[in-house]
């Protein structure tokens, strides 16, 4: 099921309640906010990740007028254009180099998210709803994304708005896309809705096995994730790095 309005997200909420007897809502408390506010730790580092590629292509761009060979006319055409092509590449790098660093922030918001994932299957277990062998993959799937759609990207969006207020919005459309690329493509395994009356493995091997092997392929999938993300940033930088060397070669 993909999962893109608010339409959507309230039929999921509702199907969760229906057939796992459980409201994902629960779990959405300033508790959850907090721990996502002190987890966000790469906006320490947007100053110096995307400042400091942005500060080398200006000192490349001044080193330029010492180092191009330029007459009359050639010194307006270097200042006007050169400096757009400069740092537009210089901007693109910080971009590329920021997300780099945004991706750790991701991979630990949802490791907490396979936490809270792991108290509702607890509160299943508790609740002793039936499920069936053959639905504990589709359960447990649709548990997953009640938890990222209901309790963590909502939360999450107010983590960011908190600690980034002026770019809080681009961030969290950035976030999201990826979020919800991860929500849509990871694997679960359905062991993490072992009960006590499977008798193959116990409960606290089996989603233990299950969180392990899940936070690895999450971390696979967000590579793919970020790579999608990060692709218009690094189309950009290659075209307008591809014109700021055609453009030195022919000024020089």
């Amino acid at each position: 099921m993909q999962i893109r309005t608010e339409e959507d997200v309230a039929i999921l909420d509702a199907r969760i309640k229906e057939e796992l007897g459980i409201s994902v809502a629960k779990y959405k408390n300033e508790e959850v906010v907090e721990t996502f506010v002190s987890m966000l730790v790469f906006p320490e580092y947007i100053l110096s990740w995307t400042f400091k590629p942005i500060l080398a292509t200006i000192i490349a761009y001044i080193v330029g007028f010492f180092v191009v060979d330029l007459a009359h006319v050639q010194y307006v055409i270097y200042a006007i254009f050169g400096l757009g092509l400069f740092l537009l590449v210089g901007i693109f790098l910080g971009i590329i180099f920021l997300t780099n660093r945004l991706k750790s922030d991701i991979l630990g918001i949802m490791d907490y998210s396979m936490g809270i994932m792991r108290s509702a299957a607890r509160d299943i277990d508790t609740a002793k709803v039936h499920l069936p062998s053959e639905n504990r993959k589709d359960a447990l799937r649709m548990l997953y994304k009640g938890i990222i759609h209901i309790v963590t990207l909502p939360m999450l969006t107010t983590a960011v708005s908190a600690k980034i207020p002026i770019l809080g919005g681009l961030i969290n459309r950035f976030i999201r896309k990826v979020i919800m690329a991860l929500s849509d493509k990871i694997h679960i395994d359905e062991r993490m809705l072992v009960g006590p009356s499977d008798e193959y493995v116990s409960e606290e091997e089996g989603r233990a096995v299950a969180l392990s092997s899940g936070n690895k392929a999450m971390e696979k999938v967000l590579d793919v994730a970020f790579g999608v993300a990060q692709f218009p940033f690094k189309v950009f930088l290659y075209v307008f790095g591809g014109l700021l060397f055609m453009f030195l070669y022919i000024i020089w």
